[in-house]
């Protein structure tokens, strides 16, 4: 793909346990994993030039379920401006590369079976 990628992403495609404030709530909706995937693997390319989130509306439901869907909606967007979701490894590993991961776990192994 050579053109520059033009994403909309409508909130109402995630589950509504996640992003209730929308206008067409879709019952069993993607997850929150689901919808990072798709806007990872589209930063991934390179080619994002645009990207709109559309269909929340903060006047329907519970300031709750606002503040929810809002949550949700900045997750999506940071993930499409390249933000990487760090999982649960401790802080004193965030900045480490993959590789670095690795030879960590790897030197641990050795150490555990030479113990």
């Amino acid at each position: 793909l050579e053109r520059p990628i033009h994403l909309s992403f409508d909130i109402d495609a995630i589950d509504p346990t996640l992003a209730p404030s929308t206008g067409t709530p879709v019952p069993g909706g993607l997850t929150l994993r689901e919808g990072l995937r798709i806007c990872e693997a589209v930063h991934a390319t390179g080619k994002l030039s645009v990207v709109e989130l559309v269909e929340l509306n903060p006047l329907i439901g519970t300031q709750c379920e606002v503040d929810r869907t809002i949550s949700t909606a900045v997750t999506l967007l940071k993930a499409c401006l390249g933000y990487r979701r760090s999982g649960n490894l401790p802080r004193e590993l965030h900045s480490l590369s993959d590789e670095g991961i690795l030879s960590m776990a790897d030197k641990r192994k050795k150490d555990d079976h030479d113990g």
